[in-house]
Parts: C-alpha cells; structure tokens; sequence
C-alpha cells in the first residue's frame, strides 16, 4: 500500500495544529525530531513498516483518530472546545 504513511503524517499535524499553519510547521518539525521526515512521504512513496509503526503508536497516544483508507484528511475541533 502506497501513501499510509503520508495520511497518518497529515492527521497528526491537522490534529496537533487545529488549523493553524505555524503550529502545523511546529509539529513537522517535531516529527523530524522523532526521526520522521514529513517531506519525505506522499501520496505515491512506498510505506516503511518501521515508520508506519511508530506513526501508529504515535497516533494512538496522541488520540488521533487514523484516516480510513480512501477518506481526505479534514479537522475537526474536540467536542470540549466549544464550536460547532
């Protein structure tokens, strides 16, 4: 499967950054501290198993809820925010 990788990246960073293009920047940066290099992976680029993994982990400890397979990416604020 081709551009998993890449989904699970742009959930986290539309999760983390809540619209917000310099926090977005923030948490890519972040990534690649972890050792992920967001630019790295799109759409087309074949999955690494071992970044995948940690993407995964990642995501659950964040409470990411993971794209389903197809979806596009869109965020949503947390019910405890206040919008609608």
């Amino acid at each position: 499967m081709s551009g998993k990788v890449k989904q699970i990246i742009d959930a986290i960073v539309a999760h983390r950054s809540r619209g917000n293009p310099t926090m977005a920047g923030f948490v890519r940066a972040k990534l690649m501290l972890k050792g992920i290099d967001p630019s790295k992976h799109t759409d087309t680029s074949s999955d690494d198993p071992e970044i995948l993994r940690k993407l995964e982990a990642l995501a659950r400890e964040l409470g990411v809820e993971l794209p389903v397979p197809g979806a596009g990416v869109s965020w949503r604020p947390p019910p405890s925010s206040g919008h609608r």
